[in-house]
């Protein structure tokens, strides 16, 4: 029996609802919230009492791995919609708590090898499950945003005995497919509204709606896992900062085609930039133990990512408005590569970026 998640990502919209389909839905939404309904929806998952909370942090260098059993007497149906089969139990085993984005792996081992398992992970907008993902072990590869997720185990079939299991947390194995968003996400929350545990505004269920279309554009397209070319050279050459290092130091309009990940250079880092290298090179001419701050504006959700001459990375920055920013300090000599970081992969983005400093 295969599960959702469980085969290789489709290029099809055959099962996908439709854009029209789902903003008609959420306006119903936000058309009960005005008429007095109280209706909640979970944005950000918390963890669970019974819940054992895994905080990888901004980084995942080796293999996590945790222990425990299960008996799954509930049908993962009710507790998830259409997206999940197979039963689970009442509450998650564990809450993986992630501070960057991250590509990961995860496994579940049956310690009894006749058991057939499965595992579930649902959060920040998101819910994904498998059951046969290494030969008969569930799990999935997959690339999170920061938040909360709660991890359920189940089996195919209703347990009347536990089952011990492990779970194991690693790196993302970059020469696999990562795992395709879920298509049904948005039919899943609308129907499990007994479930949604904050309260629920128009700006929140219209957030919800841009997070459908982001993963909506996501399944489109293959999710590239070449890195870039960190030492090529940059599209628009080395910016040599004057040695006043005072005010407004750098403007550049900018169009990227972002089909690289950027993981496979700067693993603490997600997104996806120009595969050609860094969009400018910033040259400091000296020591600068003032702020310099970099904004980048753009199309689309972008963020971004700074190398500093000795390696070292800072990513991030994102804001609400489709800009992300970055202030650093102190800066030494030399040359930092700075990427202008893509939410979604294979996407053209305009942007410019600006950087100044407060002439310290």
């Amino acid at each position: 029996m295969r599960l959702t998640g469980g085969q290789p990502r489709r290029r099809t919209r055959a099962r996908c609802i439709p854009i029209a389909y789902q903003a008609l839905c959420l306006v119903l939404a936000l058309l009960s919230l005005s008429c007095g309904e109280k209706t909640t929806l979970s944005l950000d998952f918390t963890p669970k009492p019974n819940a054992e909370l895994i905080d990888v942090g901004d980084r995942i260098r080796t293999t996590l791995s945790r222990e425990g059993e299960v008996q799954a007497t509930h049908p993962a149906k009710d507790r998830f919609g259409t997206v999940c089969e197979g039963w689970v139990e009442e509450e998650p085993a564990f809450t993986l708590r992630l501070a960057q984005p991250m590509p990961l792996r995860l496994v579940v081992q049956a310690l009894d090898p006749a058991a057939d398992l499965v595992v579930v992970v649902t959060g920040r907008y998101t819910t994904r499950c498998n059951d046969d993902f290494e030969g008969k072990n569930p799990g999935m590869q997959v690339h999170l945003q920061p938040g909360d997720y709660d991890i359920y185990v189940g089996a195919i079939e209703a347990q009347e005995a536990p089952t011990p299991f492990r779970l194991e947390v690693m790196p993302a194995d970059l020469n696999r497919p990562f795992q395709g968003l879920s298509r049904n996400l948005l039919q899943s929350a609308l129907e499990r509204r007994d479930a949604w545990t904050s309260p629920a505004n128009p700006q929140q269920m219209l957030q919800l709606l841009q997070q459908l279309d982001i993963q909506n554009k996501a399944i489109e397209a293959p999710v590239p896992t070449q890195a870039p070319k960190v030492n090529a050279t940059p599209q628009h050459g080395r910016i040599d900062v004057e040695t006043s290092l005072s005010g407004e130091l750098v403007r550049i309009p900018n169009e990227s085609h972002a089909n690289a990940a950027l993981w496979p250079v700067a693993p603490t880092c997600g997104g996806y930039v120009r595969a050609q290298g860094p969009d400018v090179n910033l040259r400091i001419p000296r020591a600068f133990d003032g702020s310099i701050e970099c904004t980048v504006s753009a199309n689309s959700e972008v963020e971004l990512a700074i190398q500093a001459p000795d390696g070292s990375w800072q990513c991030g920055g994102k804001n609400a408005d489709l800009s992300a920013t970055i202030a650093w300090e102190p800066w030494t000599a030399g040359d930092y590569r700075i990427f202008v970081v893509s939410i979604l992969p294979n996407a053209i983005v305009e942007s410019e970026l600006h950087c100044k400093s407060d002439g310290g």
